[in-house]
């Protein structure tokens, strides 16, 4: 049984480098997690710090929820353009209202993809996620692979190749157990941008998915790509020619 019928919008202003900033998300949970990411020194110190490994001029952000790590990105290279995309309604219509005030933020509602379709992206039920992120409506979780079928939306979808123009110099990918899927869409990028990489790898979505975590160091590795960093699933690649810089990173 879910513990939510309905999201409860919640809100709360932050100062972000001098600019006070209203974040809204789609539940209290959800702003815990935003805020989190905002109000965490170290995480803007090391994206600070990726661009002694190359120049940041293009980020994207895959699955960029309520837009709170393209603020991070936004504060970490305040120069470069920042591509957030994603595709569930009740998120987007908070990144909207979240990045309103930040021009180099573009928002894409679509979902990275495979192929180009019409897919269905649905909450996790309580035996896919039997964790309190799920239990209290987090709808960051949002994924092909979900199977509430009474939070569940249509939306389009498409290749990062496709669908990107510019060299892209970071890629972060958070889509809940469809990172394969949008690597899989993504061949060129990564093998002509070369661009620094964070994607999310977790248990309980690897689990939703039937992908392995070799599977996705299989990937990489055939990429010559090495690991830099893993925070808590959000494992940090670099290619191996400057990776030796990116390990300095605190």
């Amino acid at each position: 049984m879910q513990l939510y019928n309905e999201w409860l919008p919640a809100e709360a202003t932050i100062d972000i480098d001098g600019k006070m900033v209203n974040i809204r998300c789609p539940s209290k949970i959800a702003l815990f997690g935003a805020l989190g990411h905002l109000c965490t020194e170290t995480n803007h110190l090391f994206l600070r710090n990726v661009s002694k490994a190359r120049p940041i001029d293009y980020v994207v952000d895959v699955g960029a929820n309520v837009g709170a790590t393209a603020l991070l990105f936004q504060r970490a290279f305040p120069d470069a353009r920042i591509l957030a995309i994603e595709p569930a309604s009740v998120n987007y219509d908070c990144l909207l209202h979240n990045i309103k005030d930040f021009s180099q933020i573009v928002p894409l509602k679509m979902a990275a993809f495979d192929k180009r379709a019409e897919i269905r992206l649905s909450m996790p039920t309580l035996a896919q996620r039997p964790d309190l992120m799920a239990r209290f409506g987090n709808a960051g979780l949002f994924s092909v692979y979900g199977e509430d079928t009474k939070h569940s939306e249509k939306v389009c979808a498409d290749k990062l190749d496709d669908i990107l123009d510019g060299r892209v110099d970071f890629l972060k990918i958070d889509v809940e157990g469809a990172e394969a899927l949008v690597l899989s869409g993504a061949n060129r990028i990564m093998t002509e941008d070369r661009p620094v990489v964070v994607i999310e790898v977790r248990e309980s979505n690897l689990s939703m998915s039937g992908h392995t975590i070799q599977e996705y160091r299989n990937h990489f590795s055939s990429l010559s790509y090495s690991v830099v960093g893993d925070y808590r699933g959000d494992v940090v690649l670099c290619p191996k020619e400057y990776a030796a810089i990116a390990r300095e990173m605190p």
